[in-house]
C-alpha cells in the first residue's frame, strides 16, 4: 500500500515496484485517514506499507500507534520517505525504513527492491 497524495509519486513508485516485483500490487491511498480506515477494516492487509510523510493531514505518530495496537497491523513493514527533519519527528521508530524524498529514480528502485525482498527494516 502506498499512502501518497502526490500524483508524481503514484507514477514513480508503480513504475519501480513493477520493475522489482512483478506479481506485485500497488494500491495507492491519497488521503491518511483513508488509509487508516482501510487498514483498520481489516478486509485488506498489505503486505508492506510506504508511507510519504510530506502528506497534508497526516499524524504519523498516531498513525503508527494505531497500527501497532492492532496485532494483524503491528507486523506489517514500513518504508517513510519525506524530510529527513520529518523522519526525526517520529517518536517510535521500530522497524521503519527511512529515505529522503528527493530521490533519484534507481536509488528508489534499489530502496524498494530491498524493502519488498525483506532486506531492509
Amino acid at each position: 500500500m502506498l499512502v501518497t497524495d502526490d500524483p508524481d509519486d503514484h507514477q514513480a513508485f508503480s513504475e519501480a515496484i513493477g520493475r522489482v516485483s512483478e506479481d506485485s500490487i500497488v494500491v495507492i491511498v491519497v488521503d491518511s485517514e483513508k488509509a487508516q480506515t482501510l487498514l483498520s477494516s481489516a478486509t485488506y492487509i498489505p503486505n508492506h506499507l510506504i508511507i510519504d510523510l510530506s502528506m497534508d493531514g497526516l499524524d504519523i505518530n498516531m498513525f503508527l500507534e494505531t497500527m501497532r495496537s492492532n496485532p494483524k497491523l503491528a507486523r506489517i513493514p514500513v518504508l517513510t520517505y519525506g524530510e529527513p527533519s520529518q523522519y526525526a519527528d517520529i517518536l517510535d521508530r521500530r522497524a521503519l525504513v527511512f529515505f529522503a524524498k528527493d530521490y533519484e529514480f534507481s536509488k528508489l528502485q534499489s530502496i524498494l527492491h530491498d524493502f519488498i525482498h525483506n532486506q531492509l527494516g
